[in-house]
């Protein structure tokens, strides 16, 4: 009853108070996720003609690479001149970040964000509120593949440190309560914590836990090795690090469910999500992907 409250009356208002506007989004991600392959490829090329024709005419870093190459964003968005484009780099966006940001944005519109620091050094840019909310909606789609749906309780096993600090300040706390959330912070996982963790869990009863490869498997670990089972959940997503066979394999016996994983990035969110089926999925009607080789 309380999920059902959370999805269709709490989300509701807390989208009023913080002027996000995540679900019309979400039903527009829920409709082209059905679409023949022929509509999504051509929805896919419309979005990209979209954001290449915004770039061109507000973005003056982005301008001048187009008219380097002499394409139009018309002729950009075919995927073989569209590779053309050099790929953007980190020592890009730290010689060129005030030319990268939009001339039709007020800079006070935008919010500052940061990447994981996967790679060594965080990277910092700015997201605008729509860019956000399509993210967030994103999210939810593919959550919800894995039966996380709005409201359902679950728990954030999880290590970015720019989202937990976030986590300390009131509005967050009071958005963890009303939207049935609960975050545990993975980068120091001692046994000590492990068994304050399963308490934690024990007393919030989640239905989905969400986290880290690493943090998950190890937290499987522990469980196993001191005959911790009667944490039950509804599924396990992965995420931000590769989720190898034997720790699925783990995960899945020590919590008795299937594990969904996924692949995306701080910048733009989940772009590759597993199905029920098992299946891979690209969110295509959301971003374009290439795979590169070599």
């Amino acid at each position: 009853m309380r999920a059902f409250l959370v999805k269709h009356l709490v989300y509701p208002l807390y989208e009023r108070v913080t002027g996000r506007r995540v679900r019309s989004k979400l039903r527009r991600f829920e409709h082209t996720q059905w679409l023949p392959r022929t509509e999504l490829r051509s929805v896919q090329r419309e979005c990209l003609l979209d954001l290449l024709v915004h770039a061109y005419k507000h973005v003056p870093f982005y301008r001048r690479r187009m008219d380097a190459l002499e394409y139009s964003p018309g002729q950009l968005v075919e995927p073989r001149f569209f590779s053309r484009l050099p790929l953007l780099t980190k020592n890009d966006i730290l010689a060129h970040r005030d030319e990268m940001v939009a001339t039709s944005f007020a800079p006070s519109s935008l919010k500052l964000n940061a990447t994981g620091g996967s790679t060594g050094h965080t990277l910092s840019f700015y997201n605008d509120r729509a860019s956000l909310d399509f993210r967030s909606a994103v999210t939810i789609r593919g959550d919800r593949w894995a039966g996380l749906d709005i409201g359902t309780p679950h728990a954030r096993l999880w290590g970015a440190p720019r989202d937990l600090q976030a986590q300390e300040h009131f509005v967050s706390r009071w958005a963890n309560r009303m939207l049935n959330r609960m975050w545990l912070d993975c980068f120091h996982l001692s046994e000590q914590i492990l068994a304050r963790y399963v308490e934690r869990l024990r007393q919030f009863r989640p239905q989905v836990l969400v986290g880290y490869a690493t943090a998950l498997a190890t937290m499987a670990r522990f469980m196993k090795a001191n005959g911790i089972s009667d944490i039950h959940l509804k599924s396990v997503i992965s995420s931000a690090e590769t989720l190898f066979d034997e720790q699925r394999q783990q995960i899945e016996e020590v919590f008795g469910c299937k594990v969904y994983d996924r692949y995306g990035c701080r910048e733009a969110g989940p772009l590759i999500v597993e199905c029920e089926a098992g299946s891979m999925h690209v969110s295509a009607d959301y971003a374009h992907v290439e795979i590169i080789r070599d």
